[in-house]
């Protein structure tokens, strides 16, 4: 996701592939096309190596938990930005709706604007102030013409010969702060309308592919699907075995992969020094 997932606008490519290449000429055997759990079990991986790093990111996007998500025109946000990153076919004509509040969300709707639509609205079911999205990425999207609907939340997607065709919305207001300390929003009865929309996307979070091991391997998993880790050494509950980045954290920013990369990588090396 480190390549495809975040756009060429925000991380080029060119700047990635020189570290690619750099990691390459240092010694290190890339494998591609390689998916654990499918082509190589972790007890494989365990009976080969000493030490192992689980550094796969947080790439499954979550659930709306609304009617009718399920169908055709209702795509997972981070799924878009992979394919439009691999020069995949994406859709890309008509109006876009992108549910959530967070980078990924002002991800999905600059990238929509970039790969043809014509109109991209955005849904947020709290205000401006609590959006999770770093301000700068926000002003970017209203200034490249996002339209921003806040304190909208969805509750159904409106669908028609089994395409989405709409989001129908409610209207929320702020009662009480959560347990993350935002105001949690509070629905207004009879504040129902519908949005026209030829694609709905899903951005509203990510979580780790946790199911690349089994419940035997005994990893404690956190909320996230993440592995829990000592927060020092990132080393997870199994001996031996570390994790970093989104995979240890939940999804996060980019920076923090890497700084989370450099202290596991310290870590496994003292690991591997004592066992010899």
């Amino acid at each position: 996701m480190f390549l495809v997932g975040i756009p060429e606008y925000r991380l080029p490519k060119a700047i990635l592939a020189k570290d690619v290449e750099f990691v390459a000429k240092h010694g290190v055997e890339i494998k591609c096309g390689v998916r654990m759990g499918k082509d190589i079990s972790f007890d494989d991986i365990r009976k080969d190596y000493d030490a192992v790093l689980i550094a796969i990111g947080a790439h499954l996007g979550m659930s709306m938990r609304v009617k009718n998500e399920d169908a055709e025109g209702c795509v997972e946000g981070v799924k878009f930005l992979r394919d439009a990153g691999l020069g995949n076919e994406v859709p890309n004509k008509g109006t876009a709706i992108v549910v959530g509040g967070g980078n990924v969300a002002m991800d999905v709707a600059r990238t929509s604007l970039r790969v043809g639509f014509d109109e991209v609205n955005l849904l947020y079911r709290r205000t401006r102030k609590e959006m999770p999205a770093s301000p700068w990425e926000v002003d970017a999207a209203e200034h490249e013409g996002i339209n921003f609907h806040f304190l909208v939340a969805p509750q159904e997607v409106v669908v028609k010969d089994g395409k989405a065709v709409g989001m129908k919305c409610l209207r929320m207001e702020l009662g009480e702060p959560d347990a993350s300390g935002r105001r949690s929003p509070v629905p207004i009865k009879g504040s129902e309308f519908v949005m026209d929309a030829d694609t709905v996307f899903a951005a509203i979070g990510q979580v780790t592919d946790a199911s690349i091991v089994d419940e035997k391997h005994g990893f404690k998993i956190g909320r996230k699907s993440n592995f829990e880790v000592n927060p020092k050494t990132f080393e997870t509950n199994v001996e031996g075995v570390f994790a970093s980045g989104d995979a240890a954290t939940g999804a996060n920013i980019a920076i923090r992969a890497c700084a989370g990369g450099k202290t596991a990588a310290e870590s496994i090396h003292k690991y591997l020094r004592g066992k010899k």
